[in-house]
């Protein structure tokens, strides 16, 4: 198999349910498999996602609680069958040949390990802020909302998320610096997709604030240097696995 295509829900039913169609029509005859992670919805979502539950391509998670989007995230990478992870956000609408699209830079480049879509966040502030960055500028990170990586080397990165993050925030501009100073490299193509921004969780009842606090103090006291030169290599950045380093499998 050679897509597993993950997408994460908390209530919104409709968002999501029009996130899972446009993934089933743009790729009806690839070799894939939709992951779709009900985290503890209280709604109508279960039975919304069900509708889907006979479709060969479709396998369902449930969480009982809603454990956020990193340890989500984590656990639809460890039940990954395809060669690539594709993650995308419910409040994303991709359309026809986008995931091919995707997986290009991987056929052209052994040294790519992440790619995005244009048009996403991708530039940090120095205050370690997401931005969408001027014409032309040199990209820190992909966009958490909608991304393709190699499963294997994500599984053994220890997920797309570091779980130090707690439920949400930070934890994509992270994984990316964090591939990129192991000597990856992360790229985007042009690809169509929609990101209905802030559909996610905006009107879902949840207050992230506290997250965000939290997750940013962490990414600055991994990231500050780097947020200064653009270069890697301060004693306070977290070690990771170099490209001809073996580190476990989640």
């Amino acid at each position: 198999m050679k897509w597993s295509c993950s997408v994460l829900c908390y209530n919104k039913p409709r968002v999501t349910a029009g996130g899972i169609e446009s993934i089933l029509r743009s790729a009806p005859r690839l070799e894939f498999e939709l992951l779709i992670t009900d985290n503890g919805s209280a709604d109508e979502t279960a039975r919304i996602i069900d509708r889907y539950a006979s479709d060969h391509r479709v396998r369902i998670i449930r969480h009982e609680t809603n454990l956020g989007v990193i340890v989500a995230k984590n656990h639809a990478l460890s039940q990954a069958r395809g060669d690539y992870f594709v993650s995308l956000d419910n409040d994303c609408r991709i359309s026809a040949g986008s995931i091919v699209a995707m997986t290009t830079p991987f056929d052209l480049d052994p040294n790519v390990a992440q790619v995005g879509r244009d048009g996403g966040f991708g530039r940090l502030s120095r205050h370690g802020v997401g931005t969408h960055g001027p014409p032309g500028y040199e990209r820190d990170y992909i966009d958490g909302s909608c991304f393709m990586v190699r499963t294997d080397l994500a599984k053994r990165f220890g997920g797309v998320c570091d779980e130090a993050y707690t439920f949400a925030y930070c934890e994509d501009s992270d994984f990316s610096l964090r591939l990129r100073k192991a000597g990856w490299r992360i790229t985007t193509v042009h690809a169509d997709v929609e990101h209905l921004e802030h559909q996610t969780a905006h009107g879902a009842g949840l207050d992230l604030r506290e997250h965000w606090k939290n997750n940013h103090r962490l990414f600055m006291s991994r990231w500050s240097g780097y947020l200064k030169t653009r270069r890697f290599g301060h004693p306070e950045e977290p070690a990771v696995p170099r490209r001809n380093e073996e580190s476990p499998v989640c």
